[in-house]
């Protein structure tokens, strides 16, 4: 099997194969850290200080890619705000050889510590795919490669839930690699472990022969378990409360591409639905969660009966 991780060392950079070891003249230094003040909070801060880092990219010329995505809790109910993933860059030139950044939430598989997804692309809770020239995405790339998204000017709402165990993936879409590796970004190590999963990887089309299901990526020979990341967010209020029934009712994402979830505080979910404006009913549900990416873009109606015998009902935008 291939290696896919990519050393920082203090030699000249070689590069042998499509995923062998590359060692690049550059000394580890940590990214600076934000502060944090009375509205914008950290919840993650995983710096780079280690000198590894694994591939983790979308290659336009095999139409395939390999995902790499550490975990996180949300400390309230909040808006993420800034996402950062902090690498470097194999061969090239970073800003020549990218055409955009995709950014994924994926939400935990019940408690697990697993993504609930088996590909990133199709089974992402929140998914942006940000151009290199977007005002919201920022690249420093001065030594090392970091990735900011700052989802305020992108106008994006990722709310999450309290409690809830949630996984990010940064993977830039590099536009012209050869087919053998010598072009990517390399997400970096880091000694920090702020939430107790290990970062993982998947590779669905086996480019590098990993397998197509989540493995931990210091089982690949990576020192670390922990993602170099940072993660901000604001608390927000989530839902409407019925006077009557006392149960706060919410549904995210919206908008929404792959799923519609609902969040009861004083209930739990008996029947979910999701209904066309002229009333048909299109998909349904005993769960709180359904997939709508089959559904043409527009506006649904998502209605749920809850175990109190409640309905509750919302509007939804597909895109």
């Amino acid at each position: 099997m291939k290696k896919i991780f990519t050393s920082l060392m203090t030699v000249s950079l070689t590069v042998i194969g499509f995923g062998q070891i590359a060692n690049v003249s550059e000394v580890a230094t940590s990214a600076p850290m934000l502060g944090t003040d009375s509205v914008h909070e950290i919840i993650v801060s995983q710096s780079d200080d280690l000198s590894n880092g694994i591939v983790s990219d979308f290659f336009t010329d095999l139409g395939a890619g390999v995902y790499c995505a550490d975990d996180f809790d949300m400390p309230f109910n909040g808006k993420l705000t800034k996402l950062t993933a902090y690498g470097f860059n194999n061969g090239g030139n970073f800003m020549d050889d990218t055409t955009s950044v995709r950014f994924y939430i994926m939400d935990d598989d019940n408690g697990i510590w697993m993504p609930n997804s088996t590909n990133p692309e199709f089974d992402a809770l929140y998914s942006f795919d940000v151009p290199l020239n977007d005002p919201a995405l920022t690249v420093d790339a001065t030594g090392r490669v970091y990735l900011t998204l700052d989802l305020e000017v992108l106008g994006a709402d990722v709310v999450l839930l309290e409690g809830e165990k949630y996984w990010l993936s940064v993977t830039p879409v590099m536009n012209d690699t050869n087919a053998d590796g010598t072009l990517r970004w390399n997400w970096l190590m880091s000694s920090t472990q702020d939430f107790p999963a290990e970062a993982l990887l998947i590779d669905p089309d086996e480019l590098f022969g990993v397998g197509t299901e989540w493995t931990s990526i210091q089982g690949l020979g990576l020192p670390s378990p922990n993602l170099a990341m940072q993660i901000e967010a604001v608390p927000v209020e989530l839902g409407v409360t019925d006077l009557e029934s006392n149960v706060s009712f919410f549904t995210y994402p919206n908008p929404t591409t792959n799923f519609v979830k609902v969040s009861l505080d004083g209930a739990d979910v008996k029947e979910m639905a999701i209904f066309s404006l002229d009333g048909r009913k299109l998909i349904e549900s005993t769960e709180a969660s359904v997939r709508v990416t089959s559904l043409p873009a527009g506006v649904y109606v998502v209605k749920v009966i809850d175990t109190k015998g409640n309905v509750h009902t919302s509007k939804v935008v597909k895109k």
